[in-house]
C-alpha cells in the first residue's frame, strides 16, 4: 500500500465528498476493505479505475442519467477485475469516471484530482 499512497488518498478523498456525513455504508467499507487486503493485486491502472468506478457505483454517483454502467459496478468487484474489457470500452469507462468526479460541485477542491489526469483517465 506504501507505493500506492496517492491511490489510497484517491479513494478515500472520493469517500469523504461523495458518501453523506454520518451515513452507514457497510458496502463501501467492504470495498475499501477489499483495496486493503488485495493491494498488491490492484497493481495496473486499469485495475484502479474499476476499483473507483464500483466504489462511486456503491456511493451512487452517476452523471447525468447515465446507468449505463450499473450492469458492469454491480458485480462483486473481484468479479469485475476478471473481465477482458477492450481498449474502446475502457476509454468509455474514463468518460464515465470524468462525469462521476466532475458532476461533484466542490470537484475544485479534490486534492488528488491529479490521480485521474496524470494517469489517462481525464
Amino acid at each position: 500500500m506504501k507505493k500506492d499512497i496517492l491511490f489510497f488518498h484517491h479513494v478515500l478523498e472520493l469517500c469523504n465528498f461523495f458518501l453523506p456525513v454520518g451515513l452507514v455504508a457497510q458496502d463501501v467499507f467492504e470495498h475499501i476493505l477489499f483495496l486493503y487486503r488485495t493491494c498488491m493485486q490492484i497493481d495496473s491502472y486499469y485495475l484502479k479505475k474499476l476499483f473507483v468506478g464500483k466504489l462511486l457505483f456503491l456511493c451512487g454517483v452517476y452523471p447525468g442519467e447515465d446507468f449505463s454502467y450499473v450492469n458492469l459496478f454491480s458485480k462483486p468487484i473481484d468479479n469485475i477485475m476478471k473481465l477482458n474489457i477492450n481498449l474502446e470500452y475502457e476509454k468509455k469507462i474514463d468518460t464515465w469516471l470524468y462525469g462521476c468526479v466532475y458532476s461533484h460541485p466542490c470537484v475544485k477542491e479534490f486534492k488528488t484530482i491529479h490521480f485521474l489526469k496524470k494517469n489517462g483517465a481525464l
